[in-house]
């Protein structure tokens, strides 16, 4: 299913309604934008789970094997539900970043 939208003067969109009925989404509702700049893609992901607490963390670390799986199971310790993670090296084999977008909401 597609739409062509047009973005008003102010930056914002409209999803139409008939997008809006089949993702039960209602006025209020979260969404988790994604921007894939290697595709110019944009993702609109409907949150359904409330309450929800996101938080946005950027994680810097050493760019060596095993290291990022270590990070995550330390977050998964804490109860920290991993809703969309982007992982990549900036420096091949000295540093990397993690992106991660978590609701916090169990913790």
């Amino acid at each position: 299913m597609n739409a062509i939208v047009r973005l008003d003067t102010r930056g914002r969109l409209v999803i139409p309604n008939e997008f809006r009925e089949i993702l039960g989404l209602k006025a209020g509702d979260e969404v988790l934008l994604s921007l894939d700049t290697k595709t110019d893609t944009l993702t609109i992901t409907p949150i359904y789970e409330k309450p929800t607490s996101l938080v946005k963390m950027e994680i810097e670390f050493g760019d060596t094997p095993g290291c990022l799986a270590k990070i995550a199971k330390k977050i998964a310790d804490m109860h920290i539900d991993l809703v969309m993670t982007e992982s990549k090296s900036s420096q091949r084999g000295r540093k990397a970043r993690w992106d991660v977008i978590a609701d916090i909401s169990k913790c």
